[in-house]
């Protein structure tokens, strides 16, 4: 539904669909299959199938005591729920997967008569719809209009903001920006006036001097609330700075799917990017790399780093091809990847056992960095060094810090720690794009062939299926006698596999045998 009410694409009805599956006998699993997924959209005459499957859900009900003037203690039962997809689009013409990535969402009610909760179906279906509305983002990112609010500030600061809010809201940018800074001289403390800049900034297109506005803003907030300065939250200030930080990643995300597609380009209405042409990006493909960033957030290690995660989704969005995070978890906190994040030959030796040709690796912290009003904000600081695995050479070395507000520490960690991740992200590809036309091209040492491909045959009545590369890793699931498994890649006397069903693992090689 997210689709069909944007007004750009053309949806295939369900039943038709339904009709189809049931004709050609397709089974659920078999939507899984690129090449399945291709035929589908051959017979509904679709440019690209969007399909997917469920990776995670869960439900979580509790309650807190609470205390009010009015009421005095009384308790609210919670109830909350998470959903998260693997998503994937696949042409329809060549089969080829266009984009695959993850999403989730969380969705809670919260009341005083449990009996009146929000039943956990309508909790995902919520979670479903907001999932859909970023496919639909994803596909089509800049069909997305974004806006802000000003800060009309308070007291005396509001007065002398009131010229520049009118230029603004005439359209006049250029005027609007030099009042706010004359405002920013005439009160060096007040946030508002610098919020304002970094609107006007994003309006005209100037990202970078956006985040710095908005940035600076957030750091002078807890003081200027004192004061009376301000008239938004803390909240709509974080909300901005995500805002400026996912332009960005738009235009990057839409360059590339205009490289990648072509002459095959499936969205045909998407516009001109002004921020410098698309040129020759296959060689990203070929690049094999692996992101390594471990994390400490309140003093604890963090088993789902977001930092991370999210340079691992910008270079995704970019064009490159990441090594999945389940196949590098096992090692995150291990004593052989704090040698490699000190020096260079350990990092080296570390990217050839994962045989990838370029390591990203480093470490990220979050600290709090103030309390105002019912909002903590904190602020993060990631390092990360690109490393060769042939030739140990450093191509880059990258310090950047994110901030982050919310009610709860441990979100506003996050957030500050995806905001670093996401600059680093960023001016990553900048620096293996540099590298790349400065040395003759990144992908000199990458191997043309790698043997780890081909086909295994399970040998034993049932095969355990693991998430690492370990008998002592949780059971992922398990493969019958006989059953063929798709190798992707080899660590020691560990294979990692894909079932046909989609399931991805390690499997022990004393319980298969090579068919070819």
């Amino acid at each position: 539904m997210a689709l069909a009410s944007a007004g750009h694409f053309t949806i295939v009805e369900r039943g038709l669909l339904d009709r189809i599956l049931s004709e050609q006998q397709l089974a659920l699993s078999g939507l899984a299959d690129d090449s399945t997924g291709a035929r589908i959209g051959k017979l509904t005459n679709s440019d690209a199938v969007i399909t997917g499957n469920i990776s995670s859900y869960d439900i979580k009900n509790f309650n807190e005591w609470r205390e009010s003037k009015q009421k005095g203690k009384f308790r609210v039962f919670f109830r909350e729920v998470t959903l998260g997809v693997d998503v994937k689009i696949i042409h329809a013409t060549s089969g080829a997967i266009l984009s695959t990535f993850p999403l989730s969402d969380k969705e809670g009610d919260g009341k005083e008569d449990p009996g009146t909760l929000e039943s956990p179906e309508t909790l995902f279906s919520q979670c479903a719809d907001k999932i859909a509305q970023r496919v639909r983002f994803r596909i089509c990112p800049r069909m997305e209009t974004f806006s802000m609010t000003f800060d009309k500030g308070n007291g005396a600061v509001a007065e002398a903001l009131k010229s520049g809010l009118q230029f603004a809201k005439n359209s006049l940018s250029d005027r609007a920006l030099e009042s706010f800074q004359s405002t920013s001289e005439q009160f060096p403390s007040a946030s508002a006036p610098l919020f304002n800049q970094g609107v006007i900034l994003f309006q005209l297109g100037r990202l970078d001097d956006a985040e710095q506005r908005i940035n600076k803003a957030i750091d002078l907030y807890p003081t200027s609330k004192i004061e009376k300065t301000t008239a938004v939250s803390l909240n709509t200030y974080a909300g901005a700075l995500s805002t400026v930080q996912e332009e960005r990643r738009n235009q990057y995300r839409l360059e590339q799917q205009k490289a990648d597609l072509g002459e095959r380009a499936i969205f045909p209405s998407l516009p001109e990017v002004k921020t410098g042409s698309a040129s020759d990006a296959s060689w990203r493909t070929k690049l094999r790399i692996a992101v390594v960033i471990p994390e400490i957030l309140l003093r604890r290690q963090v088993p789902d780093p977001a930092g991370e995660t999210k340079i691992i989704q910008t270079l995704i969005d970019a064009g490159f091809k990441p090594l999945e995070q389940t196949r590098i978890s096992y090692l995150r906190y291990t004593p052989e990847v704090a040698a490699a994040i000190e020096d260079a030959t350990a990092a080296a030796a570390l990217a050839r056992k994962l045989k990838v040709d370029l390591i990203v690796i480093g470490e990220a912290f979050g600290e709090e960095a103030g309390v105002s009003a019912r909002f903590q904000s904190w602020r993060a600081r990631l390092e990360a060094r690109a490393i060769y695995s042939d030739t140990q050479e450093i191509i880059c070395a990258l310090s950047e810090y994110g901030s982050g507000a919310d009610t709860s520490d441990v979100v506003a960690g996050k957030k500050a720690l995806e905001n670093a991740g996401g600059k680093v992200g960023l001016l990553l590809v900048e620096k293996l794009d540099e590298y790349h036309n400065k040395k003759g091209g990144l992908t000199r040492g990458v191997k043309a062939a790698r043997d780890e491909s081909g086909i295994v045959q399970v040998i034993v009545e049932r095969a355990n299926i693991r998430l690492e590369p370990t008998r002592a890793s949780a059971i992922l699931g398990t493969a019958k006698s006989g059953e063929q498994l798709k190798l992707l890649d080899i660590s020691e006397d560990w294979l990692y596999i894909q079932k046909a069903d989609g399931t991805e693992g390690w499997i022990h090689s004393t319980l298969v045998k090579k068919v070819r």
